[in-house]
């Protein structure tokens, strides 16, 4: 008995050692007949089973334990088990039999055993969703457990208020919660307690959008579960929540789905029903609109059947947001799931319902009614801290007074959610995040586009298309940050996948690409984890501040609203608006004419496949040409800020473009953020990665155009090298083979001659050349996340980078690349300008040899 209790009393600290003590107990008890022993045994090893995750034998273990609960203390260790078995139950989403043991726990227990029942009782309500009757029950037991001294149990209860203020948008008073149960757990030396406090914190800041505490929080909850045998699997479901706030709905996806299936798998059918709503809504964040709403109402079936009411609530507010979404669905049945929700003492749900009512009243005309629900939203939303509610909630807000056509006061609720999100993006250290995060904000950007294009004024339009661009802006620079073990991490990550590129020929890679995922989950998420720097508020230029830096330059700027393209042209003089027709006639001429020059970029295509494809090739740049020729002012230079979907065109070949110094920069504000004065052409490094039939040659003709040029090539061209170069030089030239990672855009990379050199590693650098050439493939492309892309080039332009040369397709590997590139040098040195290099290369006829290799490259950032 005496070793009973001591094993309880370290129970969350050790549970697999409590497993096998107390198994040995019951093999004994079992042998000499004692039953009720035995039970005591079963109850405990029972609850340790449940820290450890093995729900099903938990649950055995506790019936055996009710079963053997004899002699003169049978009420009394039925009690215990029934206790203990409703918290498995509650854990397998069993809400109706878990609330059945509690009842016949309460009626055979001691005082003692009444109050944890209580206790129970109001945590499995709060899992339920049935938030005021939890939250009461809490504050009631809360001053008997203070009398009583009973700490841990204390600290439950601060734990699970805390969670409980958590989902009613009361962030202050939710950590102050969870600060006071790390302390008692940690006072009593409960490991398990700790852990899940910091699951609890974890959630907190997910919803107060502190994306990196957040992550940081959730992942030293699984470290602590891990340490104590437990998979912390309900940790991960959190933790997809976290991704899907941070706009990185791919990855939330693919994690959502596996939980589902192994919550399925192990019978945790409640856990599998919140993963699968957290599927949905990953789903709905990238845009799959049916994918959405067949995981939110699978979710809602699950919820149902275990009597969840309060998740199968939400589970029903996803499947009515995604039906607003598709245009169906009525205000009325939002309006009655926001009096359910609000009635549950759930705040944020009943706000978010109340949004989206709002919103689909303005799409049916309902403008009474919309006024009154976006009032009712504004009250909801003042005193919560849940950052998508209150993006919500502007948007709300704004579409009502535009439908009252006060647009003034539309424009200012839409600027108050897009600084708030701005807040939000700058807590964000992974350069992939906080370009994805910007897709909370495109019901907004939406809606001032709209009101922008309709005005159509210059400002006001060239206003919101920076305003969508907000996050393409260059980087603070400063010291490059010290992690020491990001740095082994990707120097490890670097040979192994050097390694497995030697060993592709005929070696097994198996264990190494098991090896590299390893290394890149690791990575990813400490740069997940990585705070960003103080946000500074987003003021889009003016007009007048464009003119005053253009000189001879015009600037256009395209974007899409409401499926047209529109184009804002400004001069040193004047500044107009031009609509360019439906986006479609655009988008395809781009698509077509980036597939077209891949295809001719292949020297295996010849003959008459080869003419077909030049044809098409050049018809398409016709077409994309008639689209933006009203935009194009003059012959002179021209800087180019454009949507993610018309990035990829070879812009240097297109009638009206061609033969001009262009540059395709982020965004105006990127542009003007760079120091007026012109970079001289001064230290150059020039290197070339392996496996490459010319790119040594390039290199040294590179060279050769510079004077005192550090040349590197072979095995000194390692990624250290590299980074050295880039940060050391003016102007950098890099022949290597580029690779874009679409399913981890931060893992595109530069293979050098020791490895690959990916944007994780480039982003740790302080400083990089003005000027870069990367003569690699695709390294002009990235991986779009919102209107945004992802690469190679977006990443060095952030970093420092004035001007960039890179190629928008694959690179052909041949002299004529060596050639061309040498060229290019050339007139850089005699003209100090990128752009005007680079529209001074020798050309040759349309549709030759080339042709396409100088239609390959594009010049980005200022001219």
């Amino acid at each position: 008995m005496e070793e009973l209790d001591e094993l309880r009393l370290t129970l969350h600290r050790d549970p697999r050692m409590v497993v096998e003590r107390a198994t040995e107990l019951a093999t004994l008890a079992r042998a000499d007949g004692e039953r009720a022993m035995r039970s005591r045994c079963l109850a405990l090893r029972g609850r340790a089973r449940r820290s450890l995750g093995q729900m099903e034998l938990a649950e055995l273990d506790l019936r055996e334990a009710v079963h053997d609960a004899v002699g003169p203390d049978a009420d009394r260790l039925a009690a215990d088990a029934h206790l203990g078995l409703a918290g498995v139950l509650a854990w397998a989403g069993r809400t109706v039999e878990a609330l059945e043991r509690l009842e016949l726990a309460a009626k055979l227990g001691d005082e003692r055993t009444v109050a944890y029942a209580s206790l129970q009782r109001a945590s499995v309500l709060q899992r339920a969703g049935r938030l005021d009757e939890a939250l009461g029950a809490y504050e009631t037991a809360l001053p008997t457990l203070y009398r009583l001294d009973l700490r841990t149990d204390q600290a439950l209860v601060h734990m699970n208020r805390g969670m409980i203020r958590v989902t009613a948008g009361d962030l202050p008073g939710a950590f102050a919660d969870l600060d006071r149960a790390a302390e008692l757990f940690a006072a009593d030396g409960n490991d398990f307690g700790v852990a899940q406090v910091r699951h609890g914190t974890g959630v907190a800041h997910v919803r107060g959008g502190e994306l990196a505490a957040a992550l940081g929080a959730l992942d030293d909850a699984v470290e602590r579960f891990e340490c104590l045998g437990h998979d912390a699997l309900d940790v991960q479901v959190d933790r997809v929540e976290a991704l899907l706030a941070a706009g990185l709905s791919a990855d939330a996806a693919t994690a959502a789905a596996d939980l589902a299936r192994r919550f399925g798998e192990a019978g945790s059918h409640s856990l599998a029903a919140e993963a699968w709503l957290r599927s949905g809504q990953a789903a709905r964040f990238d845009g799959d609109l049916v994918a959405a709403l067949d995981c939110a109402r699978k979710a809602c079936r699950l919820f149902a059947a275990q009597s969840a009411v309060g998740w199968e609530r939400l589970a029903r507010l996803e499947v009515l947001r995604i039906g607003a979404s598709l245009g169906e669905g009525s205000a009325s049945d939002l309006i009655a799931l926001a009096d359910e929700l609000a009635g549950a003492g759930d705040p944020v749900g009943a706000a978010t319902a109340t949004a989206l009512a709002c919103r689909v009243a303005v799409q049916a005309g309902e403008t009474a009614l919309a006024r009154e629900l976006a009032e009712m939203c504004a009250r909801q939303t003042a005193s919560i801290g849940v950052l998508e509610v209150r993006l919500l909630g502007a948007h709300a807000s704004a579409s009502v007074a535009a439908a009252c056509g006060d647009v003034r006061v539309a424009r200012r609720h839409l600027r108050r959610g897009l600084d708030d999100l701005a807040r939000h993006r700058a807590t964000l250290g992974a350069s992939d995040a906080r370009a994805a995060v910007a897709g909370h904000a495109d019901d907004l950007v939406r809606t001032g586009l709209h009101l922008a294009a309709r005005e159509g004024r210059p400002s006001a339009l060239f206003e919101w298309s920076e305003r969508a661009r907000a996050s393409r802006r260059r980087q603070a620079v400063g010291p490059a940050p010290v992690d020491d073990e990001l740095a082994v991490d990707l120097a490890a990550l670097r040979r192994v996948m050097a390694e497995v590129r030697a060993r592709r020929e005929g070696g097994d890679v198996v264990g190494l690409l098991a090896e590299q995922r390893r290394i890149e989950r690791a990575v990813q998420r400490r740069q997940l984890r990585t705070a960003g720097a103080a946000a500074v508020r987003f003021r889009p230029p003016s007009l007048a501040d464009v003119r005053a830096r253009l000189g001879s330059c015009s600037l256009v700027s395209l974007v899409e609203s409401d499926g047209r393209l529109l184009a804002v042209t400004i001069t040193d003089r004047r500044s107009k608006v031009h609509d360019l027709g439906g986006t479609a006639a655009a988008t395809d001429a781009a698509a077509v004419s980036a597939a077209g020059l891949r295809a001719l970029a292949d020297p295996s295509l010849i003959g008459a496949r080869r003419a077909a494809r030049v044809d098409l090739l050049l018809r398409s740049l016709d077409a994309l040409g008639a689209v933006v020729r009203p935009a194009l002012a003059g012959d002179g230079p021209l800087l180019l800020v454009l949507p993610a979907s018309l990035h990829a065109a070879p812009w240097g070949a297109v009638p009206g473009v061609s033969g001009r110094p262009v540059g395709v920069v982020p965004s105006a504000t990127w542009w003007l953020d760079l120091p007026e004065e012109h970079v001289a052409v001064g230290a150059t490094f020039v290197a070339a990665g392996p496996r490459l039939a010319f790119g040594d040659l390039e290199a040294a003709a590179v060279a050769g155009r510079h004077d005192g040029a550090r040349l590197v090539t072979g095995a000194r061209a390692t990624g250290a090298a590299l980074l050295e170069g880039l940060r050391t030089a003016d102007v950098s030239h890099i022949v290597a083979h580029g690779r874009i990672r679409h399913d981890g855009p931060s893992w595109s990379s530069l293979e050098m001659a020791d490895g690959p050199v990916c944007l994780y590693e480039l982003e740790r650098e302080a400083r990089t050349s003005s000027v870069v050439v990367l003569s690699a493939c695709e390294s002009g492309v990235g991986v779009r996340a919102g209107d945004q892309l992802v690469g190679l080039s977006s990443c060095l332009l952030g970093l420092g980078t004035r001007s960039l040369v890179a190629s928008v397709c694959r690179l052909p590997d041949t002299e004529v690349t060596v050639e061309l590139m040498a060229e290019l040098h050339g007139h850089l040195v005699g003209s100090g300008s990128v752009a005007h290099a680079l529209a001074s290369l020798d050309r040759g006829a349309p549709g030759d040899e080339r042709w396409v290799h100088a239609a390959c490259l594009a010049s980005f950032g200022a001219l």
